[in-house]
């Protein structure tokens, strides 16, 4: 599922209630942009990523308007935005990337953000892909997917790490929260995804200083890459796994 249609369903769920101040509390391009589109009074978009942060300030700096933030933080820190509360928070796929930036601290980020949530909190994540799966193509993203990690291992980095949406709900009710509902949308990947994710894995083996693993790695990559264009390309993609939106307040 697009990240389109989850916001889309976000809309429709939250419609006819006001937006008032809103929190991104892992901003990216996709939920800024989106968010700078909803008649929200104000929006504050917090990351911990130094890097996406300095890509981000010249691309929406005539986007956002003068009661809009975009803020360079880390939700460990207790003082961040001090006890500001907002009427709606949402958190785009940021539990599955705590660990790359702030690892060890998914269990404590939502009762961290509990207190910045006056009503309702959107969660959108992304069930994690399964160990095996019988279908070859499903097989290959997950393959995929494993090799990505490891190219961040390999350049000293953290990678992501999904949770079920059932370990949200879990630490949701820990947090004082009220689970409304939670909708899961099937998956299906096609060749842009798997070319954003080749890319991505380039960039990080980029950084390699060892020019025969970097060789090596580049390699096994480009068999990845053709074993699952075929599928990729095909009318009905590949199917694989889910995403979810967990509605909840306070």
């Amino acid at each position: 599922m697009t990240q389109d249609a989850l916001f889309s369903y976000i809309e429709e769920q939250h419609s006819p209630l006001p937006w008032g101040r809103v929190l991104d509390a892992g901003t990216g391009d996709h939920s800024l942009r989106w968010l700078l589109g909803i008649p929200a009074e104000e929006i504050t978009a917090v990351t911990v990523d130094t890097q996406r942060m300095s890509g981000m300030q010249p691309r929406f700096s005539e986007l956002l308007r003068s009661q809009d933030r975009l803020v360079l933080g880390d939700w460990q820190d207790e003082s961040l935005l001090g006890q500001e509360a907002f009427d709606v928070v949402l958190l785009d796929y940021l539990i599955g990337a705590i660990d790359a930036f702030t690892p060890f601290f998914q269990d404590r980020i939502l009762q961290r953000l509990a207190r910045h949530v006056k009503d309702r909190l959107y969660v959108v994540g992304l069930e994690p892909f399964p160990s095996n799966s019988p279908d070859p193509a499903a097989q290959g993203v997950i393959d995929l997917t494993r090799f990505q990690d490891a190219c961040r291992l390999h350049a000293g980095l953290r990678p992501y790490r999904e949770y079920p949406a059932a370990w949200v709900e879990r630490r949701l009710h820990e947090a004082g929260f009220r689970v409304l509902s939670t909708k899961h949308f099937g998956n299906v990947f096609r060749a842009s995804y798997l070319q954003s994710q080749a890319r991505a894995c380039r960039q990080v083996l980029a950084t390699l200083p060892s020019l025969e693993l970097r060789t090596a790695l580049l390699t096994h990559l480009e068999s990845l890459e053709s074993g699952l264009l075929s599928a990729a390309q095909s009318p009905q993609g590949i199917r694989l796994s889910s995403d979810y939106v967990i509605i909840a307040e306070k």
